[in-house]
């Protein structure tokens, strides 16, 4: 029995993807009946630290095996790049699973930009205390398929970094909405995912446009100074500002 709080996505359209799972893995959808408890709070989200007394208060009987929290940035305390405030947050999820005896699964995103370069328990937004604080970090992170034809849909690699469990080697999924599936094939594992450029590369390119941008500046104020019929060094070093030197 596992209870989604569902934070991100109105109630219709939770409803709307789960039917859609359930059609494609092809197994009957009886609501009332159900293992899966979701709360829809959109819109009604309170921080973390109050959130979990309710939680606790209303599943006391439940006996749930997991708890998802999706995603944890609606229910945040405090700054998420500040570890202590980090810290403090990531306790209420050790006092809900010290109270109700379950696991708590929550869904956080990674910071901005590329992401390849960066180890996978180093993609997490905000502070460091993500990647400590868990158990378990499972991270999804999507393939570059822009040289590939034919997919079938978006391909991921899910990486983990676990601190009670084995290790275990990258999966590599395909994502065909609006499930995913394991790619049994061993085409995905030569793709790698978009990286950020290594530093040496970007100063080198830099370098290469200064050296463009000033050529180019040259150039125009040649063409200009040779309206009087001759070009010399104090004429361009003249209209562009600079000293004879530097031309």
């Amino acid at each position: 029995k596992v209870l989604y709080i569902n934070l991100e996505i109105d109630e219709k359209s939770f409803i709307d993807r789960l039917e859609h799972i359930y059609r494609a893995k092809d197994m009957p959808m009886h609501p009332s009946s159900s293992n899966l408890i979701v709360w829809d709070l959109r819109g009604k989200a309170l921080p973390m630290d109050k959130l979990a007394k309710i939680i606790v208060r209303r599943c006391k009987d439940m006996h749930l095996e997991a708890i998802i929290v999706d995603p944890i940035y609606k229910v945040i305390t405090g700054d998420e790049n500040a570890a202590s405030d980090m810290a403090y947050f990531g306790n209420q999820f050790d006092y809900i699973c010290r109270e109700l005896g379950c696991s708590v699964i929550y869904c956080h995103h990674h910071s901005k930009g590329a992401q390849g370069s960066k180890r996978s328990m180093d993609r997490a937004s905000g502070s460091g205390v993500f990647a400590r604080d868990a158990d378990a970090l499972l991270d999804m992170i999507q393939l570059n398929t822009s040289d590939q034809v034919g997919l079938p849909g978006t391909a991921w690699r899910i990486e983990g970094t676990l601190r009670e469990f084995e290790p275990f080697k990258p999966l590599n999924v395909w994502f065909e909405y609006p499930i995913h599936r394991v790619d049994d094939s061993g085409e995905l594992e030569k793709l790698t995912p978009d990286c950020d450029k290594d530093p040496r590369q970007k100063g080198r390119e830099t370098r290469t446009r200064q050296k463009k941008d000033k050529m180019a500046q040259l150039e125009s104020a040649y063409n200009a100074c040779l309206i009087n019929g001759q070009v010399t060094v104090s004429d361009l070093a003249e209209y562009m500002d600079i000293t004879p030197k530097t031309i």
